[in-house]
């Protein structure tokens, strides 16, 4: 998923109260251990806020959330905003590296964990049938959806706010991220030397 994954254990740490959408974290040459991550661009912002860090997808101060988080609680947080490819007892494999997005993920489930934030926290079971009706305009069969929490509504909404703020993506995406005639949530994800998207 890389840098899409971000914003799942964004909310985690939110909620439980270890960062806010206006803390200041640096920005700057970090090691973890023997890694030592770099920005796509190579460049470091020095102190900048979660809400900047998020909205322009900065990988130093992503691995720092992670860090304060724990690989364990963000993998478990994947697994409830059901993400069903991580596996909790391999959190040491994968290491910080997570937080970049290294684990391999669903495309439908990393779309509906996307569907929490939209909701409030909630999310349902996807489903590519709605509804079945009949010749004569009968209902057959209609879809009723059953929704579980599975994040706050808070967070939820902070990190929707966070990725519909066109301010916070500017620096890094300019307006190419931009919807001019609604408010749209979006958040890139490029792994493979930035080749995959």
């Amino acid at each position: 998923p890389g840098s899409s994954f971000k914003p799942l254990y964004f909310a985690e740490a939110i909620d439980k109260r270890l960062i806010t959408a206006g803390e200041i974290i640096r920005d700057e040459p970090t090691t973890f251990g023997d890694w030592s991550p770099n920005n796509y661009d190579y460049k470091f912002r020095g102190a900048i806020s979660v809400r900047d860090t998020l909205g322009q997808s900065l990988n130093i101060p992503a691995v720092k959330v992670m860090e304060k988080l724990g690989i364990r609680t963000a993998i478990d947080t994947a697994n409830r905003m059901g993400i069903g490819t991580l596996d909790p007892d391999k959190a040491e494999s994968y290491g910080l590296s997570l937080a970049l997005g290294a684990g391999e993920v669903r495309l439908l489930d990393m779309t509906n964990a996307y569907a929490a934030f939209a909701n409030a926290g909630e999310q349902t079971a996807a489903t590519t049938i709605r509804k079945i009706t009949s010749k004569y305009g009968e209902t057959i069969y209609e879809h009723r959806p059953e929704f579980k929490k599975v994040q706050s509504a808070q967070a939820a909404y902070i990190i929707s706010d966070i990725l519909s703020d066109t301010m916070a993506k500017l620096p890094t995406f300019g307006t190419s991220l931009t919807i001019t005639d609604r408010t749209v949530a979006v958040k890139t994800g490029s792994t493979d030397n930035n080749h995959d998207a």
